[in-house]
């Protein structure tokens, strides 16, 4: 298992999703890792409908 899907899965275990809160935010410093990040969480919480995955960036595309 990679490095990203270990930091993703000690997140979601200690994640109790409250509905209209924000309860992790994860700052990356390239758009690529954010994305990388993203597809992680996305695959981890298939079962999980509580929890909603968003990418927000800046910067030029």
């Amino acid at each position: 298992m990679g490095k990203t899907a270990v930091f993703v899965l000690a997140t979601l275990q200690q994640l109790e999703p409250v509905d209209g809160q924000v309860s992790v935010i994860v700052l990356c410093h390239t758009r690529e890792l954010a994305f990388q990040i993203s597809r992680e969480y996305e695959r981890f919480c298939k079962y999980m409908p509580a929890v909603k995955v968003s990418v927000f960036f800046g910067g030029l595309p």
